[in-house]
């Protein structure tokens, strides 16, 4: 199995959640290109909730299902795949990339884990659909949209403001979290969303953690119906937009803009949308331009790592173990000498999210971080 569907499919586990086993599972012979798999999961039992350990057991083994049909439509195609943009499309779904299924076997294996294993005839021409997207979308960054928004001062559940953002940026070529998602995240962490509003980046960056965003765009809408126009039965609405953009991998704020627009119409409603719109095209055509160079610089990025305690072997391990990180695009040895090694390492972001990502995956090896600058580290690794 080559390093790029490895990577893919060790993406999409980790995405999902579906960590219990060691490699991406293989689909049955019998069944294979028909989209019928067998897979199992596992569900955590606390407090003796057996309902929920069943419920979680058998969402995992549907992730665990797709994953193996996901692996087979990948094996021996030419494309080049970003792992996570992948894994992020198909997580997003995962119910809707089963046709259907059936429960092989339920039951408690020890008294914290419950089973599920499940045949599940899983849709490939769905899968298909999501490679593609991740194809064509993988040359630009992923973006989640977070705004708090009014409509005379109150606030307002339809999201005239982010629908309009999300549509403008999606026709751009831009992978956009989808709006379930991003509805998913804004109810659940109501108060970094606040957080992040009031300005605080680092809380911004946190709530697009595990999204697959690289950017989260945050800020407020403001809309007003300032009455109707004079001698018509029009209604004047104004849209004010205030939108921050900040880098996940390092919290950053990048740029921002402010923007307004105006649109009259019978229905306020609808006044309210194209306001909306016409403020937000403005916004868009502000920054993309800083969104794409940020982009473009952090994909280029060039990391000097200094690593003291591994023999020959230990580095040529380390260095293929490195190629596996999420965002390593290349890794070069520089020099040797005794056990000080010299790396330079290609990387979509900056030395403190290198060290993060090795940090939570140390793929076996005991890792130490002595030294952390942007575009330097220096690693005690045993």
């Amino acid at each position: 199995m080559s390093r790029n569907l490895y990577a893919i499919l060790v993406s999409f586990a980790f995405l999902t959640g579906h960590c219990k086993t060691t490699g991406p599972a293989q689909p049955d012979a019998s069944t294979a290109g028909q989209g019928m798999t067998t897979a199992t999961g596992v569900g955590t039992i606390v407090n003796s909730e057996i309902g929920k350990a069943k419920d979680d057991a058998l969402m995992d083994a549907k992730r665990a299902a797709v994953a193996q049909v996901l692996g087979s439509l990948i094996r021996g195609r030419a494309e080049v795949l970003d792992g996570e943009s992948l894994g992020v499309y198909v997580r997003q779904d995962t119910d809707g990339y089963i046709e259907n299924y059936t429960i092989l076997s339920q039951k408690a294996v020890s008294e914290i884990e419950y089973q599920v294993t499940i045949q599940a005839k899983v849709s490939e021409a769905k899968l298909e659909d999501a490679i593609l997207r991740a194809v064509e979308n993988q040359g630009r960054p992923r973006l989640l949209f977070a705004l708090k928004e009014t409509f005379d001062g109150k606030a307002v559940t339809a999201a005239y403001a982010q629908t309009e953002l999300e549509k403008i940026f999606s026709a751009k070529g831009f992978p956009v979290v989808d709006a379930a998602e991003t509805n998913r995240i804004l109810q659940k962490e109501s108060r970094l969303l606040s957080s992040a509003i009031a300005g605080d980046a680092s809380s911004a960056a946190n709530l697009a953690q595990g999204t697959g965003a690289e950017f989260i765009l945050i800020g407020e809408s403001q809309l007003m119906n300032n009455g109707k126009i004079q001698s018509s039965s029009l209604n004047s609405i104004q849209s004010s937009l205030n939108i921050r953009v900040i880098e996940v991998s390092t919290g950053r704020v990048l740029t921002s803009s402010r923007e307004s627009g105006a649109s009259a119409h019978i229905q306020p409603e609808v006044g309210a949308g194209r306001a909306a719109k016409i403020s937000g095209d403005k916004v868009a055509n502000s920054i993309i331009n800083d969104i794409m160079k940020q982009w473009q610089t952090a994909k280029a990025n060039q990391i000097s790592v200094t690593i003291n305690g591994l023999d020959f072997e230990g580095i040529k391990k380390i260095r293929e173990h490195f190629l596996t990180l999420r965002g390593v695009k290349n890794v070069n040895r520089k020099s040797i000498s005794g056990q000080v090694a010299q790396l330079e390492i290609e990387f979509e972001g900056n030395a403190d999210v290198l060290a993060d990502r090795l940090l939570d995956k140390p793929g076996g090896f005991q890792v130490s971080v002595k030294e952390n600058k942007r575009n330097y580290l220096f690693l005690e690794i045993k």
